[in-house]
């Protein structure tokens, strides 16, 4: 029957009279001016309350482990798509509460029958199982459709906060690869500066090796020098004298003409006034020798030039 089926149209079953009947006196007592008998108005304020609180009540006395497999069975299983009620065999009944996970399907359904919620009757050789007047089925569509949506809404919500966890996973993903990525580069620039390093302290260390060697050669050079400077002082001074002694002019220009052509391919470094003082004798000797030979034009150039350093 529709919903809004008026209760005395309702070809009602004893169960139910006595439940109604129950519950109607229970409200009469309850009001603020209790009512002598249980009157139409009564009946219409509270009947269709009565029958929402007593389908509730069926299933409160159940634990909550097993409260949601016994109602989600009643109303999937008991009443059709289109509203109307749907026996069961019990032995069914029993397997899929069983499987639902409820411990003793037997005793569920016993509760059940006993709180007048469903019937039972033997058809066929079958003991089956139905809710006990059309006036109910009403009620199990509309909590099976309140179930639905209430699964449907948790449903779209666990999704959100799925996608939401996913997206800021997929974050985290790519800020960690940026990060691994960041730590790969920091790790090759380290390497490369380190090859940097190394290259440049070889390049340093053959620099310092090339400055060693160029002042060993610088030591050397000078070195040589000094001792080209000592023999050229040897001839100009201690040789000149003994050949002099000996009358060897010839010699002594010979001498003397390799001391200036050692002056020439080595020219005197600035302010080094000892070697422009050698310079100065060694043209002052070769004067005195063309001054021995004679040659006095020679010897008054050259004597010029001398005084010139």
């Amino acid at each position: 029957r529709d919903e809004s089926t008026p209760l005395n149209e309702i070809e009602a079953v004893p169960p139910l009279v006595s439940l109604l009947c129950e519950r109607l006196n229970e409200a009469r007592l309850a009001a603020e001016m209790p009512l002598f008998e249980i009157s139409r108005s009564l009946v219409e304020a509270q009947g269709a309350d009565i029958l929402q609180r007593f389908y509730d009540e069926s299933f409160a006395a159940f634990p909550a482990a097993e409260r949601e497999a016994v109602r989600e069975y009643v109303e999937d299983r008991m009443v059709t798509v289109g509203g109307h009620r749907n026996p069961v065999a019990r032995e069914d009944a029993c397997a899929d509460l069983a499987a639902a996970g409820v411990a003793d399907p037997g005793a569920a359904l016993d509760a059940l029958v006993g709180r007048r919620l469903l019937t039972a009757e033997q058809r066929g050789g079958i003991k089956r199982l139905e809710i006990t007047h059309d006036v109910l089925a009403p009620l199990v569509v509309r909590a099976r459709k309140e179930r639905q949506e209430r699964r449907a809404v948790a449903l779209a919500e666990r999704q959100r906060r799925e996608l939401r966890v996913r997206r800021i996973a997929a974050a985290f993903a790519v800020l960690g690869l940026l990060a691994l990525c960041a730590l790969v580069f920091a790790i090759l620039a380290l390497k490369q500066a380190h090859k940097q390093r190394l290259r440049a302290e070889e390049g340093l260390t053959r620099v310092r090796a090339s400055e060693q060697a160029a002042q060993s050669a610088m030591e050397r050079a000078v070195a040589a020098k000094k001792s080209a400077d000592d023999l050229i002082r040897f001839m100009q001074y201690d040789l000149r004298d003994t050949l002099g002694k000996l009358g060897q002019l010839k010699m002594m220009e010979g001498i003397n003409a390799r001391i200036r052509e050692y002056y020439k391919q080595h020219p005197v470094e600035k302010g080094d006034n000892e070697a422009l003082r050698e310079r100065s004798v060694s043209l002052e000797q070769q004067g005195d020798i063309f001054l021995a030979e004679g040659q006095l034009a020679e010897t008054l150039m050259t004597y010029r030039d001398s005084l010139t350093i």
